[in-house]
């Protein structure tokens, strides 16, 4: 009857080990899934940080409003010329690794 006893106890003991082991390999998973969501969301946010710099320099009244403005043109330079230099270097940056 102890022999049993003690048999049950080891395979509890076992048993506990794999689930440990299972549910750490889950919690391994979804932590990658999450990494690779936040990685997608960095991508986004570096393609619109710049435009949205652009728009706040363009966007400020620090002289009277007047016809002779800014042309709308050098915004859209302004805005793709960061753009594509911070994707350049964030492409740098990745391919250093």
């Amino acid at each position: 009857m102890v022999a049993e006893i003690e048999q049950l106890i080891n395979a509890v003991a076992v048993h506990n080990d794999t689930m440990r082991d299972v549910m750490g390999m889950v919690f391994s998973h979804v932590s990658i899934s999450d990494g690779t969501a936040m990685k997608q969301i960095a991508n986004v946010t570096m393609f619109f940080i710049p435009p949205t710099f652009a728009a706040g320099v363009f966007g400020m009244n620090v002289k009277g409003i007047t016809s002779d403005s800014t042309p709308a043109w050098s915004f859209v330079i302004l805005a793709v010329g960061l753009t594509v230099l911070t994707l350049w270097i964030l492409i740098g940056i990745r391919e250093g690794k």
